[in-house]
């Protein structure tokens, strides 16, 4: 019996974790797109740079550049969602 006293199930369904294929005509946004691989960039490159255009499509790095004075900074963060 697991520590916090709840009963573990009796099995688990594998299959139940897999993210549905082909990606692009998902109806909603999976878990999977926030994971950084192939979903994500597909997400972005069928969804957001449509909707924001050519502008978004030319800034396609990882970070932010910051003008601070006279010097230019490239700003990126390796971050996640615990709870959303």
């Amino acid at each position: 019996m697991p520590e916090n006293g709840s009963t573990p199930p009796a099995s688990i369904d594998m299959e139940a974790w897999v993210c549905p294929a082909p990606l692009r005509d998902a109806p909603n946004i999976l878990m999977g797109h926030g994971g950084g691989g192939a979903m994500s960039a597909e997400l972005v490159e069928h969804l957001f740079l449509p909707a924001f255009g050519s502008a978004a499509d030319a800034a396609m790095g990882d970070s932010a550049v910051l003008q601070i004075g006279t010097e230019r900074v490239a700003f990126s963060t390796d971050s996640y969602v615990v709870k959303p």
